[in-house]
């Protein structure tokens, strides 16, 4: 059985961070800022029938607007629905929170991952989409709706 989890604003995720350097192989300069927001963000993380890491995302509130970042999948588990479970379990936790916004800074290539949620593209900058949802205007239904 699949099992999510969160954890709460400033608690280190060890396992987590492990599986976003592996995803993203974030510089330096993007790991400082990736952990600036540390003591404000909740990690998400799924877990898969062995009890091992399989996807992990982290959620904040700033500006007004629900932030998702760093979404990101064991390459092993690609593809078998662990990415949509994550973003609607994500985008659920905004909604119980009421949330009028929810946004997201994504590669361009999963654009049309998020689009199936609802969300739409503000800007494109090179190789990542800036794209923004409306609470009303979530899809909640992903991948399997």
């Amino acid at each position: 059985m699949i099992t999510g989890r969160w954890y709460p604003e400033g608690t280190p995720v060890d396992m987590a961070a492990a599986l976003w350097m592996d995803v993203f192989r974030w510089d330096e300069a993007e790991q400082d800022e990736f952990a600036s927001r540390d003591s404000i963000a909740r990690a998400a993380c799924l877990f898969d029938e062995d009890g091992t890491l399989a996807a992990a995302g982290r959620m904040y509130y700033a500006k007004g607007a629900f932030w998702m970042e760093a979404l990101a999948v064991r390459d092993d588990l690609c593809g078998q629905g662990y990415g949509d479970l994550l973003a609607r379990m994500m985008l659920d936790r905004a909604l119980q929170h009421a949330a009028r916004e929810v946004r997201i800074t994504a590669p361009k290539q999963c654009e049309g991952f998020f689009e199936r949620y609802g969300f739409k593209t503000d800007t494109c900058n090179g190789a990542t989409v800036s794209m923004c949802v409306r609470g009303e205007d979530v899809q909640l239904g992903g991948r399997s709706g």
